[in-house]
């Protein structure tokens, strides 16, 4: 009679492709705060400029091989991982700031419009991550405000169509009631 031995092998985790890899990379990268918090991994209190440069690598590195290790546990493609656990806000900054691609949908749509940037074997995230939300944003209404523009001014002179003048209407009511809010803020202020 032959014994078992007790001791059983570890299973081997697969490795995530390369590309997976440098995706979740250029994620992480801005966002290591809400990534640390999400896996509930602790980060230093110290200020972010103070850090160095390889102090940061191994952060987000650290953090890359947390969100893989994620993945391989639960079975979750990139694409699974991205719209389960991160919010459509952060995944549309990330394909408008990183990725040069529209940041409109919900989560899955997003996660798998990155998903499929990812996929690519030779991704690598062309744009750097200095663009923050707010100028975003800041960006996304000046397009709106220069398509509105356009809109009036090739339309000088002719009929414009119900939904041309609903844009504009729309256009100006949001001018004015951010002029009116700017206003009431800085009376209230002491």
């Amino acid at each position: 009679m032959s014994r078992r031995s007790s001791r059983r092998q570890q299973a081997v985790k697969p490795a995530i492709p390369p590309n997976i890899e440098r995706g979740l990379t250029s994620l992480v990268d801005g966002n290591e705060i809400l990534v640390a918090s999400m896996l509930s991994i602790k980060t230093s209190k110290k200020n972010d400029d103070d850090a160095d440069d390889d102090d940061k690598a191994t952060k987000s590195s650290a953090l890359v091989t947390a969100l893989a290790d994620c993945m391989t546990m639960n079975h979750l493609s990139a694409e699974a991982l991205l719209g389960r656990f991160f919010t459509s806000s952060v995944l549309s900054a990330y394909c408008i700031a990183v990725l040069g691609v529209s940041g409109k949908g919900n989560e899955a749509t997003l996660a798998a419009r990155i998903g499929k940037k990812w996929s690519r074997p030779d991704f690598v995230a062309t744009t750097a991550r200095n663009n923050t939300t707010a100028e975003i944003e800041r960006k996304k209404e000046t397009n709106e405000n220069a398509q509105t523009t356009i809109i009036a001014e090739s339309s000088i002179g002719k009929r414009m169509s119900p939904s041309t003048e609903a844009k504009i209407k729309t256009a100006k009511k949001r001018k004015s009631n951010g002029s009116a809010r700017y206003k009431n803020e800085t009376k209230n202020e002491p």
